[in-house]
């Protein structure tokens, strides 16, 4: 039996979240763009940054981030977020025991279960290609392919 998977586009809002103080400064920061696709084992998520950032944060992020400026979209994560953990790099050894260590608690893309979650910035690229040149449906069919190398080994 074919799994079936759920679907969904979300973009984060663009922020300006700057203060005088180091400690509480965030910075400046585009939308972002997140292609989830989910099934029983966990999720594959394509991150997109968007380029679009708040009117009147452009002209000061642009003066200071001239390297990394660009009004288009970048592939910046292609990652999984399990269920359960998928090595040893999501355990550790407390008290002579041997404990899982979940990436987060809370994830969204898992409906607020707890996640064991790995990525790469360099893994997108194909796929935001395919993106610009096909549309949202070329996306979807490279995520389920990802989400069975991912959990179904290939």
């Amino acid at each position: 039996m074919k799994e079936k998977f759920k679907c969904e586009i979300t973009i984060s809002r663009a922020y300006d979240k700057r203060h005088k103080e180091n400690s509480k400064n965030y910075g400046i920061g585009c939308c972002r763009m997140f292609f989830s696709l989910k099934g029983d084992k966990g999720a594959v998520v394509f991150q997109v940054g968007t380029g679009w950032f708040l009117p009147k944060t452009v002209t000061e992020y642009k003066s200071n981030h001239i390297d990394l400026w660009n009004d288009y979209p970048t592939q910046w994560d292609l990652g999984y977020h399990s269920y359960k953990p998928m090595g040893d790099y999501h355990k550790e050894v407390k008290d002579g025991k041997v404990v899982e260590c979940p990436s987060q608690d809370e994830c969204s893309f898992l409906d607020g279960n707890p996640c064991f979650y790995d990525g790469t910035a360099l893994g997108g690229e194909p796929i935001l290609q395919r993106l610009l040149e096909e549309g949202s449906g070329a996306v979807w069919e490279e995520l389920e392919k990802y989400y069975k190398i991912v959990f179904n080994g290939g």
